[in-house]
């Protein structure tokens, strides 16, 4: 168990450099100027619309990639069609906030099934 427990955190560790220089030939450049709120609001609000739990962290792999495409469709539409930054923003956060109370009313029901 340890080991793969190790193995994994080599993994994560490998793809974060890999996504960590292909970043900075993207930018052209390193900078520690880096809008780091945008991308963690996108992450978790991919994740989080894909089905893991905020309460629990049960979810597939699969679902947190389809999360991150109707995150990156909503963003892209958005600013293909000309809204301005914050209304990006909003209608993320709504996006969120509605898959964080769909979650929840899905936990409290499942709670009270488990219960009877």
């Amino acid at each position: 168990m340890a080991a793969i427990r190790t193995w994994g955190f080599i993994l994560c560790s490998f793809t974060a450099g890999i996504a960590g220089v292909l970043y900075a030939s993207w930018q052209g450049g390193i900078n520690t100027n880096v809008n780091g709120g945008r991308l963690v609001l996108y992450a978790v609000a991919a994740e989080v619309i894909g089905g893991t739990s905020l309460f629990g962290g049960r979810g597939r792999m699969l679902h947190g990639v389809l999360g991150g495409l109707v995150i990156g469709t909503i963003y892209n539409g958005l600013y293909l069609l000309g809204f301005e930054v914050q209304w990006q923003y909003i209608a993320t956060g709504l996006v969120l906030l509605a898959a964080v109370i769909v979650d929840t009313l899905s936990r409290r029901g499942t709670g009270a099934a488990a219960r009877a």
